[in-house]
């Protein structure tokens, strides 16, 4: 079942259509907001605010773009409208997600992924908004230009350009610490 097919049911009122939809998207919704917002407990209050608007909402949901777009689209938004009330805080070493060791021959790998997955996220909490959040949605969830463009009403041409200059300068400030 697609998702606008899913959308159709939870229009009506049925709450397991929205079950299916919010197992599908909360791992990326929850890496979306966390990457913009860099704050644990915040993450999860917007991240509670946006199912939470998505289902009393349902009823004037329309069906002219994915409704992925349509989802990260009301997901940004609620983190710009936080981030316009908050000051932007620095993050510890205890709120960054850690990966589980599982092998213990791999510990060193494992540390060193850490470490660069936590110089990653440095680097995009100093980010402008718009270039963190168009980079987040293209290498860590897979989406292709257009449908950014669509999320931050910019043109094509503009994010496939932000996109560049957001990877040059991670990709360069990486090269150099690990040097």
């Amino acid at each position: 079942m697609t998702d606008q097919e899913l959308m159709i049911l939870i229009k009506k009122g049925d709450t397991e259509a929205f079950n299916l939809l919010y197992e599908k998207y909360q791992q990326s919704v929850y890496r979306f907001i966390y990457t913009l917002i860099g704050n644990s407990m915040e993450t999860e209050d917007i991240f509670q605010e946006v199912f939470l608007s998505l289902y009393r909402n349902r009823k004037t949901y329309i069906h002219l773009a994915k409704f992925s777009t349509y989802l990260f689209t009301i997901t940004r938004s609620r983190c710009i409208d936080y981030l316009r009330k908050m000051k932007p805080e620095t993050l510890s070493d205890e709120e960054y997600p850690v990966d589980q060791i599982r092998d213990e021959r791999n510990i060193q790998d494992q540390l060193d992924k850490q470490e660069i997955y936590r110089d990653y996220y440095q680097l995009l909490e100093n980010m402008p908004e718009i270039k963190k959040t168009a980079l987040f949605l293209k290498d860590m969830e897979g989406y292709d230009y257009q449908s950014i463009a669509e999320i931050l009403n910019k043109p094509l041409g503009t994010v496939k350009t932000i996109i560049h200059r957001a990877r040059e300068r991670v990709y360069s400030a990486l090269r150099s610490q690990y040097e």
